[in-house]
């Protein structure tokens, strides 16, 4: 799976101060600190394809699922609660 955080969108909840970041349209938005973790990842991935094809990247791309996870986590919740408010 290839994440590209070239196209991204930056929505700001109302009263909230905060952030969320669009990497992808698939993906949940991310808060700024999931946003700068997930780059973060991106580029070790991409320092350990440098020393060529064989280099295991499972552990990074765990660590990548689970920021992913609970954002797309704390995106049902928000909805939820959206959708209980009205």
């Amino acid at each position: 799976m290839a994440y590209n955080l070239t196209d991204h969108q930056i929505n700001c909840t109302p009263g909230t101060g905060v952030a969320m970041i669009r990497t992808h349209p698939e993906d949940p938005p991310l808060t700024s600190t999931e946003a700068a973790r997930v780059a973060w990842l991106i580029a070790r991935m991409a320092k350990r394809g440098i020393a060529g094809d064989e280099v295991d990247l499972s552990d990074l791309k765990l660590k990548l699922d689970r920021i992913l996870d609970g954002a797309r986590k704390r995106a049902e919740q928000a909805a939820a609660a959206a959708a209980a408010g009205k």
